[in-house]
């Protein structure tokens, strides 16, 4: 009887513990906010200074937006943003933060890091 337990115990964990490890590796780009989540799209690629994104986001000469990033970004690289313009404020799940962009920033800088969206919220999702 304890033969057939441990047999049934080292099949289960051969089968369900791979799966386990598989399964942690997927990103989740949903950006979750009170009034819902989406997924924004993948747009660094495609941004200009002219991008709708930083023409109606700008005040008081920063432009406010919200950056979501491939992984989290370490402190050496929050440290790099902020020296090339690039102010982290909130943390917003998952991978985002609100920014504030300085206006005279080159927006080439955005590529070198590991950058996958820019965008606006609109005025319900920031409630």
């Amino acid at each position: 009887m304890k033969r057939i337990f441990t047999l049934v115990t080292k099949l289960l964990l051969f089968v369900f513990f791979p799966g386990l490890l598989i399964a942690q590796n997927k990103n989740d780009y949903t950006i979750l906010l009170n009034p819902g989540k989406f997924i924004p799209a993948e747009n660094t690629t495609s941004l200009t200074k002219g991008s709708d994104v930083f023409q109606q986001s700008l005040f008081s000469g920063k432009h406010y937006v919200t950056i979501q990033f491939s992984s989290l970004p370490t402190e050496a690289m929050k440290a790099q943003l902020k020296s090339a313009g690039i102010e982290l404020l909130d943390y917003i799940p998952n991978n985002a933060y609100t920014a504030a962009v300085r206006q005279d920033i080159d927006i080439t800088v955005l590529k070198n890091f590991s950058i996958r969206s820019v965008i606006q919220l609109t005025a319900p999702q920031k409630t």
